[in-house]
């Protein structure tokens, strides 16, 4: 008699999704392309491209648009979002993660996530969406379908400023007008003292330059109808929830209305001609479009953003990643440096000094960051230095989290009088990085006394720095009530300080005795049992 055959468990190799089909795909796509330019229906076309793949995502997409209820609309995103995982399967999305959309299957996963985070937002699930969105932007930073601007827009409304702040730091050069004026509010919520509330009002009036209408709608002074009329309902609700912020928006509106506002040191971009600002805005489209682009098809394009715009420091940058030779990189980062202060109008001999929030000021601030790591990288130290000194004379708010960098390294090359100024002007930040720093200062300058309230106070504010700094290279788990972007400043603390604290002699062992010990979990004595039993 024959029994139930057992299932097989010996290991299978893995293999590709089940009904993956390129091909298909890709013929799929051109039957919805042909229908669409026909001027077909859009659910018919939808069906005729599925009917060739049912893998199709921009197809399940196409119908999420035009379906008649929300719950139908869901049901097709669903969709969408599972056969663009399948279409990719999990080595498809491994591979992938920084620069999915290199691929057709990658842009469509990030289309469909794009939608799955619109559902969930119309739905009221706020934190869902968020966290789908920042998956989209893990899978490609570079940002590809636009959610950004959605992601920052929900971290203030859901009060999550950290996070805010970091994503605007992550994306300096984006100048939509919800951009702008949602950077200007997080510096403003960001604010402590009057010299922030002035850079927060700096970028307020340049984001109001460049789109008056949507900052007079935001402001509640546009016409109820007309073209002005409107403004973002989430960003407009951000405002009225910050203290203040409302008021201040409507007296920058009606200051920028009365006469030209610009930061103190750079030119306004208003009082070029239009063909000069024609030129500027086709180099950034080129430097986009070819940021979007194989390595070896970028080059030409980023050579005719330069010939529009010989100022346009992203284009230099973006060459300096293309570079053949660490030398050559140098070279490049160096010109986008000279291209980005020539931008906002500082003379070549003129000393570093607070350049603001511009696109100009930001992109003179992203290049020469990265002039700075190459110049460390090619062992130049010296000069790595410098460029942090004058990045932070530029940028005294510092986003990018350079101060804690060059305080690091001074402290690791035993440069410790050097580094006492920078940690004096941050005695009061509470960030991670900073608390951390001035536990290694106190504790390399042997006052016991310091280095025991330093390092108190640092375990209340970023306790999870020390346990990294104290694995080395390992990565542990994040802690359960700690959130992933809160781990993830933790960590980056923990190894921008790490070369430091190892250049110190005893004190990761000083650090490993002073931590808080977890305490050790109890035995509970055995039940005895009841007599008789």
């Amino acid at each position: 008699m024959t029994g139930p055959r057992r299932p097989d468990r010996r290991p299978r190799r893995p293999g590709p999704p089940a009904g993956d089909d390129p091909a298909a795909r890709e013929r799929a796509r051109r039957v919805l392309d042909d229908a669409l330019d026909r001027g077909a229906d859009l659910e018919a076309a939808a069906r005729r491209a599925l009917a060739a793949s049912p893998e199709c995502v921009e197809a399940w997409l196409l119908l999420a648009d035009v379906a008649p209820s929300p719950e139908e609309a869901r049901t097709h995103v669903r969709r969408a979002v599972d056969a663009a995982t399948q279409a990719l399967g999990e080595a498809g999305l491994r591979e992938g993660r920084g620069r999915m959309a290199d691929t057709p299957d990658g842009v469509a996963y990030l289309h469909a996530l794009a939608a799955l985070a619109r559902t969930q937002w119309g739905e009221d699930r706020a934190a869902q969406a968020v966290q789908t969105m920042q998956h989209a932007l893990a899978a490609d930073p570079r940002d590809p379908v636009a959610v950004r601007g959605d992601l920052l827009l929900l971290l203030l409304a859901l009060g999550r400023d950290d996070e805010a702040e970091e994503l605007v730091a992550r994306f300096p050069h984006e100048q939509r007008a919800v951009w702008s004026l949602a950077r200007a509010l997080v510096r403003r919520r960001r604010a402590l003292d009057t010299d922030a509330v002035e850079r927060a009002t700096a970028a307020l009036d340049r984001a109001i330059e460049a789109d008056p209408a949507a900052a007079r709608a935001l402001a509640g002074l546009a016409p109820s109808s007309g073209p002005d009329a409107g403004a973002d309902p989430v960003l407009a609700q951000a405002f009225e929830d910050t203290e203040g912020a409302v008021e201040w928006l409507r007296a920058r509106v009606e200051a920028v209305a009365a006469g030209p506002v610009a930061a103190a040191g750079t030119r306004p971009a208003t009082s070029r001609d239009d063909a000069s600002a024609d030129r500027r805005f086709s180099a950034r489209e080129h430097v986009e479009e070819a940021a979007a682009l194989p390595s070896a098809r970028r080059e030409p394009l980023l050579r005719r953003a330069l010939e529009l715009w010989p100022d346009a420091a992203d284009a230099w940058r973006a060459l300096a990643e293309l570079a053949a030779t660490p030398t050559e990189r140098v070279e490049r980062l160096r010109e986008a440096v000279a291209a980005g202060r020539r931008a906002i109008g500082r003379a070549p001999d003129a000393p570093a000094a607070p350049v603001g929030d511009s696109e100009d000021a930001r992109a003179l601030l992203a290049a020469r960051d990265a002039l700075a790591l190459a110049l460390r990288a090619g062992g130049d130290e010296d000069a790595a230095l410098a460029q942090e000194r004058a990045l932070l004379d530029e940028d005294p708010d510092d986003p990018l989290g350079v101060g804690v960098r060059h305080v690091a390294r001074l402290i690791a090359l035993g440069r410790d009088a050097e580094a006492e100024p920078w940690l004096a002007a941050r005695a009061e930040d509470a960030s991670p990085g900073w608390s951390w720093a001035r536990v290694l200062a106190a504790r390399r300058r042997d006052d016991r006394v310091a280095a025991s309230f330093a390092l108190a106070e640092a375990t209340m504010t970023a306790p999870t720095v020390g346990p990294l700094l104290l694995a080395g290279g390992m990565r542990p788990p994040r802690p359960d009530a700690l959130s992933a972007d809160a781990f993830d400043e933790a960590r980056r603390a923990a190894d921008t300080l790490r070369a430091a604290f190892e250049a110190t002699p005893g004190a990761l062992a000083w650090l490993a005795g002073a931590l808080p010990r977890p305490p050790a979990p109890t035995r509970r004595p055995p039940r005895r049992r009841p007599p008789g039993r």
